[in-house]
């Protein structure tokens, strides 16, 4: 006999992951190493190595899920990693293959749709968050962050930044979660706070039951934040990225957790700085990210998002650029 709280436990996991038999045309993944020339700025070569980048076709048979990946999260050993995207709320999840710490291939798991409240699909997501049961999206152009149902097919209002008001491309491209308790952290990509620095962006220590309350949040760079990740000690990684000219600059910072939950000051870190030499050489749109561990080392997942609708043939691609990070 299943006792009640451990059934509850066993009928939450199935919800969350079980899957039917593998039907015969199950979607597949074609992965190509991909060798971007890149030149470097700046890198902490003691916190990250490079791991290698990876070129990302779509899921066979799957025309509604061509690309422009905007959100990356890792949901765990079992369900891999979930790429959303910013057209009609479809995602798929997969996983990667990392041999002696390079990244060699990909696999396809599992898709779906995210609906919104009026029964279609949500448009413009730009971040995504799991911390505990709490499943949230953040959307471009728009103050409200969703909450999803544990199968990340619907979407309700959850949360409202009654103070943002987002221009034109601008939303909560970060959302992130500060353990063990909180609070939760929207970043904007492009609003600044009232004393206007480009290096700062506006965000909010948002806590639920509370009003959010909005602070400065300083850069290490002068790139637009686009995705963040925790690491396993609380700390934050932040990714940015700029786009000018037909030359793309990303970069990694990272915070310190415990900054982050108080009016202490924060001084966040630079980790590292690259920018495509040539549009043809791109580094490609990157505006998610993940952390995850395999066998013992930690990793930086990052994917690109290629804006399929508009996109000529071959401008832009889906990468997946892989870094260790050493602690």
């Amino acid at each position: 006999m299943i006792r009640p709280v451990l059934k509850a436990v066993v009928l939450l996991l199935i919800g969350l992951g079980a899957k039917a038999a593998p039907e015969q045309n199950t979607p597949t993944l074609v992965t190509e190493r991909w060798h971007s020339d890149f030149e470097v700025l700046q890198q902490q070569t003691d916190r990250l190595r490079y791991a290698g980048t990876l070129r990302l076709h779509p899921p066979s048979g799957l025309d509604t899920h061509r690309g422009a990946w905007s959100a990356l999260v890792y949901l765990g050993p079992h369900l891999g990693f979930q790429a959303t995207s910013d057209r009609n709320g479809h995602w798929f999840t997969f996983d990667v293959k990392v041999k002696e710490g390079e990244l060699i291939g990909a696999h396809y798991l599992d898709h779906g749709q995210i609906l919104g409240p009026d029964g279609k699909g949500l448009e413009n997501i730009e971040s995504m968050l799991v911390a505990g049961e709490l499943i949230l999206v953040g959307l471009d152009e728009s103050p409200v962050l969703y909450q999803l149902d544990r199968h990340r097919t619907r979407a309700r209002p959850r949360f409202t930044l009654a103070s943002f008001s987002p221009g034109r491309n601008d939303g909560i491209e970060s959302l992130a979660f500060i353990e063990p308790a909180g609070p939760l952290l929207p970043i904007a990509e492009k609003a600044r706070p009232d004393s206007g620095s480009p290096s700062a962006r506006q965000a909010w220590r948002l806590t639920p039951g509370s009003d959010a309350i909005p602070f400065s949040l300083p850069l290490a760079m002068d790139l637009s934040p686009v995705g963040s990740t925790r690491l396993p000690n609380g700390d934050l990684i932040l990714l940015h990225r700029h786009y000018a000219s037909g030359i793309i600059t990303i970069g990694l910072s990272r915070y310190d957790g415990q900054e982050l939950q108080s009016d202490s000051p924060i001084v966040p870190q630079s980790l590292l700085q690259m920018r495509s030499l040539m549009l043809t050489q791109s580094l490609d749109n990157f505006e998610g990210l993940a952390a995850f561990e395999r066998e013992g080392r930690q990793y930086l997942l990052l994917i690109s998002d290629d804006n399929v609708d508009w996109q000529r043939p071959g401008r832009q691609n889906t990468l997946l650029m892989l870094f260790e990070w050493l602690n």
